[in-house]
């Protein structure tokens, strides 16, 4: 899960990808999965994360 987990913090740091997409792209499958995973492992949602420590920078590194 960590590795995981770290893989999706990461991706809503940098991009403005969508948490359906994030979830799949980091393995853990769905939108309600991620969300139950941050949940129990950071207590937030992954879109609370994503205004916290998103990047202020305009240009997002989308993946396509």
């Amino acid at each position: 899960m960590e590795v995981l987990a770290r893989h999706a913090r990461e991706l809503l740091e940098v991009t403005d990808l969508g948490i359906e997409r994030i979830a799949a792209q980091s393995g853990l499958g769905t939108s309600t999965n991620l969300r139950a995973r941050f949940r129990d492992a950071l207590g937030t949602t992954p879109s609370a994360y994503r205004r916290t420590f998103g990047s202020d920078v305009p240009e997002r590194h989308a993946t396509p």
